[in-house]
């Protein structure tokens, strides 16, 4: 969500950025840096508000009364800003140096929690969005298929569609209702929701994926089955390789409503895994052989001749 929140709640405050840079430089000599730095996050505010506003797709999703938060400044300079009303400095009437404290990750990471607040569905599934088009990015750059010309843009929607219609919506009922039912984050409960989460949800997730991704592909039902069939063991044992023990510290230090941002900060490089899973052939029919356990084309073998049948021929 940080890669929608950032144009917008920038350039809303481009202005107040300017304002406040122009009087701590005449407050004070070594602000200059500071004042400089601020000038060109607000020119770069507003040239990623201009890309922001040139993707009209968002408009039929995103709710008319929702609102993308401005950046705490806590009142600018204030009256005070450098040197106070003739007492210590600080913060003055306006408490200047919260501008300082609360710019930058930490204006952002406020920005996102107020959004996710208010719209926590919505949120999660731009969250989604974002670290599956990111996923699938770094997997058709640096997993080509063999023949693949330029980027497949098809497959981009497939996969960050998902993320935004199935992903987030759904983890955000599982893992919701997950810690109702099971409450705490002692190592009993960690446990216990590790193991639900690979042994029931992982299979469910795989099975999702593949049914979505597969009929926007326009396979029919017989090779969703297919794929189903022969590559849900493979997801499933790869997703047990990377998710115990980024979910053991998912259960035991994050809150719910941070799950999905936490999952998808992990599952950005997971998503390359199932990018590939996605667009790798399986169930095909073969002419010259059969695939065998480890994935290869085997030819098959012509049996030993019978010696008895040699013997019986002569």
């Amino acid at each position: 969500m940080a890669a929608f929140v950032l144009p917008v709640a920038l350039q809303n405050q481009s202005s107040a950025l300017l304002q406040i840079s122009s009087a701590q430089s005449s407050s004070c000599g070594y602000c200059s840096p500071v004042s400089s730095g601020k000038k060109a996050v607000a020119r770069f505010a507003a040239e990623m508000d201009k890309v922001f506003k040139s993707a009209p797709m968002f408009a039929s999703i995103v709710p008319k009364d929702f609102t993308i938060p401005k950046l705490a400044s806590d009142g600018g300079a204030g009256n005070g800003g450098s040197a106070g009303n003739g007492g210590s400095g600080g913060r003055g009437d306006g408490e200047g140096e919260g501008d300082e404290k609360r710019g930058g990750v930490q204006g952002l990471w406020a920005a996102y929690e107020k959004v996710l607040k208010e719209q926590p569905l919505l949120t999660k599934s731009f969250t989604s969005f974002v670290g599956f088009a990111l996923g699938d990015i770094l997997a058709q750059n640096f997993l080509k298929k063999e023949g693949s010309e330029g980027f497949d843009w098809a497959r981009f929607l497939r996969l960050s569609s998902f993320g935004f219609v199935v992903h987030a919506p759904t983890g955000h009922w599982f893992y919701g209702n997950l810690d109702n039912l099971i409450k705490g984050n002692g190592i009993a409960q960690v446990a216990s929701k590790v193991a639900i989460d690979q042994v029931l949800w992982a299979p469910i997730f795989t099975f999702m994926f593949f049914t979505y991704t597969g009929l926007l592909e326009g396979k029919s039902v017989g090779q969703i089955v297919e794929k189903i069939k022969n590559d849900t063991v493979t997801a499933v044992t790869g997703s047990w390789k990377v998710w115990p023990i980024a979910h053991a510290i998912n259960f035991r230090f994050i809150s719910t409503e941070n799950r999905i941002l936490y999952i998808n900060s992990i599952q950005i490089f997971y998503n390359v895994f199932l990018s590939w899973l996605a667009s790798k052939d399986s169930g095909a029919a073969k002419e010259e052989g059969e695939e065998g356990a480890d994935g290869l084309i085997t030819e098959e073998k012509e049996k030993p001749a019978d010696p008895k049948a040699d013997k019986k021929k002569d």
